[in-house]
């Protein structure tokens, strides 16, 4: 079964996620805590990391830099979600620079799957929306 990362400070929210992602035959592993997120990934090796980049402690945008940064962890894809509608324009720019995707919160579960498979190379699930 492909693994899932979420990293999200939000319970409620992950608890949404791992419930989704496991209905669409996903493992799902969800990361609270953003201080130690990156020491997870490592651990966990996920096919794909699902980011919100709001976080206390350690912002998103430091998770990321660290994620493909490290030598082990830099080939995952990562889909950064947002609250946020407009970030500061530095703070774009390195998400569009090291980030595959950019969504923003709330979105589409139909358009994530696609996005999802998309990045994993799954060419077969790649649209559910037609």
């Amino acid at each position: 079964m492909t693994k899932i990362m979420v990293i999200d400070d939000n319970p409620e929210f992950l608890s949404l996620m791992e419930a989704w992602l496991k209905s669409e035959h996903f493992e799902a592993c969800l990361c609270q805590d953003s201080r130690v997120a990156v020491d997870r990934a490592r651990a966990e090796m996920p096919s794909l990391i699902i980011l919100d980049l709001l976080m206390p402690n350690k912002s998103g945008i430091e998770v990321l830099a660290d994620l493909k940064t490290s030598s082990s962890t830099r080939q995952i894809p990562v889909v950064v979600l947002t609250a946020a509608s407009k970030q500061a324009e530095e703070t774009e720019l390195l998400v569009k620079r090291l980030a595959e995707e950019r969504v923003s919160k709330p979105f589409d579960f139909d358009w994530l799957f696609s996005k999802i498979h998309y990045y994993l190379g799954d060419s077969n699930n790649v649209s559910r929306l037609g």
